[in-house]
């Protein structure tokens, strides 16, 4: 059920939002979920090495223990004074690697990282060039799987947005069920 609008104020199902919440963290804490979401990511970003997804070792691996390869000499992509001494000429790639991998993941795939904070997105040195920056990203616990149809309504109401096509965006969000509030 989605929110209602009266007299400016929103009207929340919390009831609903409490069934979201819990059935969220009960993914979360099954690591086989987990590790299918790792693996999921993995493929989207194979061949690609600016991104690491740590290697889950499936035969040690249940719903209460998640068994991965340990990245060493990594930093939270938060602590931008170390990164910089690290890649003083490159420093400026890490943003483009975060915002296109986040992009590739919501546009194109549809699986989405939920918990993109510094602790789950390391920076460290590219293994096969050790001057260029490789984004890591950690806990996979807890992703958002867009279907199809929904994909591409979304991708067409960002595509509006950015080119400014207000009857498009107009249309997009009627049948997205935005309405007037586009």
């Amino acid at each position: 059920q989605r929110s209602s609008f009266h007299d400016g104020a929103i009207s929340i199902d919390f009831q609903k939002f409490f069934e979201n919440f819990s059935q969220a963290l009960l993914k979360e804490l099954d690591f086989e979920h987990e590790a299918e979401n790792a693996r999921r990511s993995m493929k989207i970003f194979a061949g690609d090495d600016r991104i690491c997804i740590p290697k889950i070792h499936d035969s040690l691996t249940t719903k209460r223990v998640l068994v991965m390869d340990f990245i060493d000499d990594a930093h939270k992509i938060s602590e931008v004074d170390e990164i910089k001494a690290i890649f003083p000429e490159t420093f400026e790639e890490i943003p483009k690697i975060l915002i296109t991998s986040f992009a590739k993941m919501i546009f194109e795939n549809g699986h989405i990282h939920c918990d993109p904070h510094p602790g789950n997105i390391l920076v460290r040195r590219r293994p096969s060039n050790p001057k260029l920056p490789q984004l890591v990203l950690l806990d996979h616990g807890f992703y958002c799987d867009l279907n199809d149809e929904f994909l591409e309504q979304w991708n067409n109401l960002w595509a509006c947005m950015v080119t400014m096509d207000y009857a498009g965006l107009r249309l997009i969000s009627n049948e997205m069920g935005i309405g007037e509030y586009y």
